[in-house]
């Protein structure tokens, strides 16, 4: 049985709920920390804060609410949740239940660790800045003739281009919402944002030769997926890079479609 991947993260000052918490989730033989909460496929925090630049749809977060928060806990999507300090144990157990026989749990495979591998490493730099799991496998999948770093939102895509030059950034148009600089009532957790232009702008600021947007989104049910089908056909320059905003192409890979960033690139040097 493969473990569940837990990741803690809790503010600076807490370190004694930290302590506690890495004791209780060592009760449970199905668990086992990490490092990163890119690794994770539950991430324990203890207000909404800690979840913003890492939210992903396919992960689990636990708020732990502490005796005198007075956070807004409504309209959570459905991954997370909060658990009381005072049954944290009973509700942790329920909630690892859950995660076990959940579709929704993102343990990680082997064949995603050997893909990055491979990765070459002295290939062209490509970033790939996207949120859903399955679209980053198969980043690290379908570029292994390229050195690909994978940024899993806004916040992490920005840092990322701030620290490096990269050659392709590839990036999904809707993230989840970033907590900085707003309040707690105007924050909701996994709500998207299409920051993928602003990720656009930034890359080609910062360098990049060849910029996508690519959504997967049907242009019948979204505005900006719709408005991409005007901008799909053509490149622009934005400083010095040539940027696309396009609808992704597709590849099936196993019993799902993901995004072909193969393809996205070939269309980007066309």
């Amino acid at each position: 049985m493969k473990k569940i991947r837990i990741y803690i993260n809790v503010e600076n000052g807490f370190k004694p709920v930290k302590d506690a918490l890495e004791k209780i989730s060592s009760l449970f033989f199905n668990v086992i920390k990490v490092d990163a909460m890119s690794e994770a496929d539950l991430i324990i925090v203890t207000n909404k804060h800690g979840i913003s630049s890492n939210y992903s749809a396919d992960k689990w977060y636990a708020i732990v609410k502490m005796m005198e928060d007075h956070e807004d806990y409504s309209d959570f999507p459905s991954n997370v949740k909060v658990l009381s300090v005072f049954s944290v144990v009973e509700e942790l157990a329920k909630l690892l239940d859950e995660i076990k026989i959940s579709s929704k749990s993102a343990l990680i495979e082997a064949e995603v660790v050997e893909a990055e591998m491979m990765s070459a490493v002295l290939g062209p730099k490509v970033l790939v800045i996207e949120d859903t799991s399955k679209h980053q496998k198969s980043a690290r999948q379908l570029l292994t003739d390229y050195n690909v770093k994978i940024a899993i939102g806004y916040e992490e895509g920005i840092e990322a281009l701030s620290r490096d030059i990269y050659e392709f950034v590839l990036t999904d148009l809707y993230m989840p919402m970033s907590s900085k600089t707003l309040s707690s009532k105007a924050f909701k957790i996994g709500q998207l944002v299409d920051y993928g232009i602003l990720l656009a702008i930034e890359a080609a600021r910062k360098g990049a030769k060849y910029v996508a947007v690519a959504t997967d989104l049907d242009h019948h049910s979204d505005h900006m997926s719709a408005a991409f089908d005007h901008f799909s056909g053509f490149p622009v320059k934005i400083e010095n890079a040539t940027v696309m905003f396009m609808h992704a192409p597709m590849k099936k890979m196993g019993d799902e479609y993901v995004k072909n960033w193969k393809e996205v690139i070939r269309l980007l040097k066309k």
